[in-house]
């Protein structure tokens, strides 16, 4: 009994412990799950932290997302715009290029491709196909003549010489012909300084340069014989003064004998037959030191270069005379001429080109007087030009006082109205002692001892006074035109004088017109284009006179500020007989027409020169055919004819 309690209680407390054991395992157990369970939910509570700042961040980029896709929506609408801006442009630059009278080119380097416009083709014959490459261009197309200096140009701003590349050149079109064309074009450059790129345009220039081409022939050459003109002549006659000062030269002024009667009876197409003959003549006698030019009418200058003495200018004199001792027949007509002939040496006789002209002329005349046919060199002892000289010097001192000097007025008359639509003021010169002097011995005169500033000024007064008459009167007619010297126009006070003269008569400057000679204009270009410039911004007409005879050409009547050409009668003289002369002077009319200026045909003398300029749309005629130049007097019932 006691053995079985014993035992029971042992077994009691084998169970106490082992629920003690249970209980302390449970307890654990139960601590280390609430651990679990603790860092479980702090990692729930993690995570859901990570899924909110997840959330947000998802919000953020959804934000971003919704901004973006607006903003993709916006580029889109604006690509769509610049698509249809660009399409447009690309239209209009088509146009542009199709449109242009310009073959527009590009060489790309990179690329190593060569573009060309559609132009390319009416302007050459070629297809742009035709030619792939700029070098190929050149040497395939440029003349002979022109591809060096092509060439050259071309690298000159390849090399960075120039900042732009131009050239004027001949090339080989499809039917085989040659045409003037304008290339022009700029070099794009990497950071290296290499070429990438060069584009440019080509112009059609073949019609301008045939047109200029003909002003400028005739501008140094006489249409009539085809010699060189007094330009030609004044610049070789000075290189032989100023380059070989060591070396003696010789000048002789030919004058053809009473040519005056040749016109008179065998009419003007004879005369022109026979001038053609003697330039001829004179120019097959020359020695190859020699050359000719004509000069004016029937006369001729002869240059002798490096002359040993007088001897050998006396010969080539026998040689000429001897060479028309035999007559030459023109049209069925046996045709006899003599010439005399006045000769100026330097340095013996003179020191500059003006001198010699004149001391050759003196002695041609000389020779005149002493029955033709002959020559005389020039000596001291040939007075009676100087004593002239100095006696039209004296007395046109006293010309302005003494009241000796008249404005007379050359109208200038409506080509297809034949209404008035101006004058030109002349000067006129009755002196008391001399009688009438004519104006091209007393002006060059006044204009060498100063007097010109004076007589200028008269001039300007005397014809803005009877401008502001005639317009009160309420004559209509546009302006009146001013010869203006160039010691005028560049005399520090000319301008000031004349805007003052202009308010004194309260007359407008654009009833008045400034007229200048294009060898007054080309002297001293630079300074004269800046004073006419001025006087256009004070609304002066500026006419260029006796076009054709100086040194104009196209290139400078583009920056010329001229609102009249005023062709010269040499021009007009041969309008009716000779078809090259028509030409050139068509071509002028039509030019000067396109660059916005208006026409006046000089020292017209008959109808039939009459009708050409009228088919040809010149502007106003100017000559004895209407009027020679009037008194005032006579101008004014001119204009009372012609009153509106």
């Amino acid at each position: 009994m006691i053995d079985n309690i014993i035992v029971l209680h042992l077994l009691l407390i084998v169970l106490i412990i082992l629920f003690n054991i249970m209980l302390i395992v449970y307890i654990k157990n139960q601590k280390n799950g609430l651990e679990r369970l603790k860092k479980l939910n702090d990692d729930f509570k993690k995570q859901i932290e990570k899924e909110r700042k997840a959330e947000e961040e998802l919000s953020a980029v959804y934000g971003q997302l919704s901004a973006t896709e607006e903003e993709l929506k916006q580029q889109i609408r604006e690509l769509k715009n610049h698509e249809k801006a660009l399409k447009i442009s690309e239209e209009r630059y088509k146009l542009a290029i199709d449109g242009a009278n310009d073959a527009l080119w590009e060489r790309d380097y990179v690329n190593k491709s060569f573009f060309i416009s559609d132009k390319w083709k009416s302007i050459s014959g070629y297809d742009d196909t035709d030619i792939n490459d700029i070098t190929a261009y050149i040497e395939k197309l440029i003349h002979p003549e022109d591809i060096k200096r092509a060439k050259q140009e071309f690298e000159s701003h390849i090399k960075g010489k120039k900042d732009y590349y131009q050239s004027e050149f001949r090339i080989k079109i499809k039917d085989g012909t040659y045409k003037w064309i304008n290339n022009r074009g700029k070099a794009l450059k990497d950071e290296l300084g290499n070429v990438i790129k060069i584009a440019g345009s080509v112009t059609d220039i073949d019609e301008t340069r045939r047109i200029q081409n003909k002003i400028r022939y005739l501008a140094y050459n006489d249409s009539l014989t085809a010699l060189p003109n007094r330009i030609i002549f004044m610049e070789k006659l000075e290189d032989a003064i100023t380059k070989n000062k060591e070396k003696k030269c010789a000048v002789i002024f030919v004058d053809v004998d009473d040519f005056k009667l040749i016109n008179d009876i065998l009419g003007h197409d004879y005369g022109d037959e026979v001038l053609k003959n003697i330039a001829f003549i004179l120019k097959n006698s020359l020695p190859k030191n020699g050359m000719i030019a004509r000069t004016n009418g029937d006369e001729f200058l002869i240059l002798l270069n490096d002359v040993k003495d007088s001897n050998e200018i006396s010969s080539l004199c026998d040689k000429i005379l001897n060479n028309f001792k035999s007559p030459f027949t023109i049209k069925g007509n046996r045709v006899y001429t003599s010439v005399s002939m006045g000769i100026a040496m330097f340095p013996e006789d003179a020191e500059t080109s003006k001198e010699l002209l004149r001391n050759s002329d003196t002695a041609m005349y000389k020779a005149k007087n002493n029955g033709k046919n002959t020559y005389n060199f020039f000596n001291k002892e040939m007075t009676e030009t100087i004593i002239r000289k100095a006696a039209i010097e004296k007395y046109i001192r006293e010309a302005i006082s003494k009241e000796e000097l008249q404005v007379y007025y050359q109208p200038q008359i409506d080509a297809k109205s034949h209404r008035i639509r101006g004058f030109e003021a002349l000067i006129r010169w009755k002196s008391v002692q001399l009688g009438w002097v004519p104006p091209n011995e007393f002006i060059p005169i006044i204009e060498e001892n100063g007097m010109i500033i004076d007589i200028g000024r008269w001039i300007i007064e005397e014809v803005c006074k009877q401008n502001k008459k005639w317009k009160e009167k309420g004559y209509k007619y546009e302006t009146i035109a001013i010869n203006i010297s160039p010691i005028q126009l560049h005399h520090h006070s000319f301008m000031e004088e004349l805007e003052q003269c202009m308010a004194s008569h309260k007359i407008d400057a654009k009833d008045i017109e400034i007229e200048i000679t294009e060898n007054i204009l080309m002297n001293i270009y630079d300074r004269n284009i800046e004073v006419l410039k001025r006087l256009r911004d004070m609304r002066f007409n500026i006419a260029l006179d006796d076009f054709g005879t100086g040194y104009s050409s196209l290139s400078y009547l583009r920056v010329m500020p001229i609102t009249k050409l005023k062709i010269d009668k040499s021009f007009i003289d041969y309008i009716e007989t000779d078809n090259n002369n028509r030409d050139i002077t068509e071509g002028i009319i039509e030019l000067s027409h396109k660059m916005g200026m208006q026409v006046v045909a000089e020292g017209v003398e008959n109808e039939n020169q009459l009708g050409i300029l009228k088919d040809m749309n010149c502007d106003s005629i100017q000559g004895y055919y209407f009027s020679k130049p009037l008194p005032k007097e006579q101008a004014e019932k001119l204009l009372a004819c012609n009153k509106v």
